[in-house]
């Protein structure tokens, strides 16, 4: 239809399908004559709607038409040392996208990647190391997306298949690179060929593999991946040189249809890149040890070191992919169930092999827990036939369900501790009113169905035993307590809190340590005297002494655990010490809000950490009780210089010692290699703070007296060894 200007309507489709009969007219555009309709239809403005120009007009080529008129050479011209830099570079710009940046932004501005069916005419060594690398990257994205440890600034995943997914089968690239390697015309080129196949085979064990058999091999080859880019091929006097022919900065992000903004970025130099591998294959290796390792404590130090180490998404999510590759709760790390490592570690490690017993169905261990609870708790007379079968029913499953509560808690902070570290500070919040209901289970748990109050022992030892009886509880507020003292290090590390906020951060810094240590005492093996003997009713069969106590074994402490919690208390010590002596002296301003603030500090930090009133022990401890901790350094209103001397001496004494009992735990022969690789960073970074803080105090004491020359020094708030430790300097003012 078309309209006139008198408003009149006048069908004229028919009218114009008629004169092109008659003339014989094809269709033709006269409106884009002379124009590239290809490369005009590449443009932002036609691909994205949403584009908004702006200024800054350029052209945006098709990888077609550059194609055609030779501005993008053949792929067939490359060889020798320009076809080693295109190697290099996209094997650089490979670590870029494991790091966090769009793959537009690195290895996908090789315009190749986008015509693989081309790239194989014309140089099949050059297609065979491409198609490792699309298959890596496809691998890597499966892992990542399958877990739960990324955020969205960590990873911008690409989700187009590089190739058709029926041609994504990794037997037949890696005999593809191990083909191209042997025909390779220089030995460089065939290492690099050889190391992708090596990685891919790596990421394949890890993200393809089910079998404990197929995650061991991956951890092999590791190793020998690492070896290969430590060899002489892999070793280059200068840098790779981009050709930008065939690097296409500039136009990938419209071929790729990217709607991630991003822009070029500029190339690390080749020796840190191949050593941020080197790094991240010695991560992948080192999870060999999971399979080996005795207990859970020391499979969760080995995950939280390897999270504070802050390693490469891929590397978290391979680490979380094993840990949950199966059904925890019934099996874990290709071994026995969550649940039932837990009931084990009780026996193992804490002496308590009742709940283990009750767990795996012990008919005698039930049969006596029965008796001596329908002894104390009922009236054996009135008892009805059902009653028993219910009260055994209920025993079973109050056990099963406590162990597997604890194994939810633990696998959320397995999870945890493997994303960035603001995601684990966050997680590890969020975690807490769970923690405060199982806290709550456990209790129960003791008191009603293994009836820790009444031991029925003499009056001299029922004290004692009743402190160390309800175990259920102790071990869940053990994890609690390393959960806050988490908490506390993590937001210490992101820098969370203000300077006004750090002496009540180290107060329950100190806190939670302390109470680990009084916790694990409890926890631990009891002394042979403090267990009963067992002794059961000739007539009733009822036994004389609660079997939560007399089944208890005798054996040693986590003495690691304990040196490394002491040692950490010993420091926060002498740290408090030198918070409250530098800001008594007007070195350091730790009660000031921060600027601008609207809120007082109290207010801030106990809105900060309001997260642990979700837990039922130990009790929200607010910020007014935290102050009031303060040394008391006056005397009759003024500072006491003597005590100010006496208190640096005394902490500079304790940080030092501290230093040395940790270089000793080091030195130990008691300490398992695999442990010892675990725990190695966090306790070689504790000693050097610890022997930092020591430093410093010492030299505060000898000039503490001495107002003159103390305004000569300053002090600061820095983290010069560990994130998650602070230390205050003392230093001397620079003259100008």
């Amino acid at each position: 239809m078309a309209c006139n200007l008198d408003n009149t309507w006048v069908e004229c489709m028919d009218e114009f399908k008629k004169l092109l009969a008659e003339n014989g007219l094809p269709w033709q555009c006269h409106t884009c004559e002379g124009v590239d309709k290809e490369a005009m239809l590449s443009a932002p403005e036609v691909m994205d709607a949403k584009t908004d120009a702006g200024c800054g007009y350029s052209s945006i080529r098709s990888l077609s038409s550059l194609l055609r008129d030779g501005t993008i050479p053949s792929a067939a011209t490359l060889g020798g040392e320009a076809l080693l830099d295109v190697m290099d570079l996209i094997h650089v710009k490979e670590l870029q996208y494991l790091q966090g940046f769009s793959l537009t932004a690195g290895c996908l501005a090789f315009a190749y990647f986008f015509r693989m069916d081309l790239l194989k005419e014309q140089n099949p060594t050059l297609h065979a190391y491409c198609r490792g690398v699309a298959r890596c990257i496809e691998l890597t994205t499966r892992a990542v997306m399958t877990t739960r440890v990324r955020s969205d600034e960590d990873f911008i995943p690409w989700l187009k298949p590089l190739e058709p997914e029926e041609a994504l089968i990794e037997e037949k690239i890696m005999n593809e690179l191990e083909e191209a390697a042997g025909k390779a015309e220089s030995p460089t080129i065939a290492a690099r060929l050889r190391w992708r196949k090596l990685f891919l085979s790596v990421l394949s064990g890890f993200v393809l593999g089910s079998k404990k058999s197929d995650a061991e091999a991956a951890c092999d080859l590791c190793g020998e991946a690492c070896d290969l880019l430590g060899a002489a091929e892999f070793q280059r006097e200068a840098e790779p040189v981009q050709d930008d022919r065939f690097f296409r900065d500039t136009e990938v992000g419209y071929w790729a249809s990217s709607f991630t903004p991003s822009k070029p970025l500029p190339c690390a130099p080749f020796a840190e890149a191949m050593q941020a591998y080197k790094v991240m294959l010695n991560q992948l290796a080192s999870l060999k040890d999971l399979f080996t390792m005795p207990s859970l404590q020391v499979i969760l130090e080995f995950v939280e070191a390897l999270g504070a180490r802050r390693p490469l998404l891929l590397m978290r999510a391979i680490a979380v992919t094993l840990l949950f590759r199966q059904d925890p709760t019934e099996c874990f790390l290709y071994g026995a169930s969550l649940p039932q490592r837990i009931l084990q570690e009780l026996a193992d490690e804490h002496g308590a092999p009742l709940y283990l017993k009750i767990f795996k169905g012990d008919e005698e261990m039930l049969e006596a827990v029965l008796k001596y609870r329908i002894q104390k708790t009922m009236d054996t007379h009135k008892i009805t036939p059902d009653q028993p079968m219910l009260l055994r029913h209920q025993t079973v499953e109050a056990v099963r369900s406590w162990a597997l509560e604890v194994s939810k808690a633990y696998l959320l902070h397995l999870e945890a501790m493997m994303c960035n570290r603001g995601l684990a500070h966050r997680r590890l919040m969020n975690a807490l009113p769970h923690l405060g209901s199982l806290q709550e289970i456990s209790y129960n748990t003791d008191k009603s169905v293994f009836l820790f109050h009444l031991p029925s022992v003499s009056p001299e030892m029922e004290a004692e035993a009743t402190k160390r009886m309800p175990l259920l509880a102790m071990y869940v507020n053990q994890h609690v307590l390393h959960v806050m003292q988490l908490i506390f290090s993590l937001t210490l590390e992101l820098d969370l809190f203000t300077q006004g906020e750090l002496i009540p951060a180290l107060w329950y810094w100190n806190f939670t340590q302390r109470a680990q240590i009084e916790n694990l005492g409890l926890l631990a093996p009891p002394h042979a005297a403090m267990i009963p003997e067992t002794r059961i009713n000739r007539r009733t069969k009822v036994p004389l002494h609660n079997l939560a106590l007399t089944t208890r074994t005798t054996g040693r402490s986590d003495t690691v655990r304990l040196t490394i919690l002491e040692t950490g208390r010993m420091i926060a010590d002498a740290l408090f010490v030198a918070a409250c002596l530098l800001e008594a002296k007007g070195l350091i301003d730790l009660r000031s809000a921060a600027k601008h603030s609207l809120m007082t500090l109290e207010n801030t930090f106990n809105h900060r950490m309001k997260c642990l009133q979700h837990i039922r022990s130990p009790p929200f401890t607010p910020y007014a009780y935290c102050i009031a901790a303060k040394l008391d350094i006056n005397t009759d209103g003024n500072v006491d210089s003597q005590k100010v001397f006496l208190y640096a001496q005394k902490a500079s004494e304790v940080a030092v010692g501290a230093a040395d009992r940790l270089k000793q735990l080091m030195a130990s022969k008691e300490l398992d290699q695999s442990r010892r690789k675990a725990i190695q960073p966090q306790v070689e970074n504790m000693e050097r703070t610890a022997r930092a803080v020591g430093a410093s105090l010492a030299a505060f004491a000898t000039v503490c007296d001495n107002d003159e020359a103390l305004r000569g020094y300053h002090a600061r708030i820095e983290y010069p060894f560990d994130p998650a430790m602070l230390c205050f300097t003392f230093h001397k003012k620079e003259t100008q």
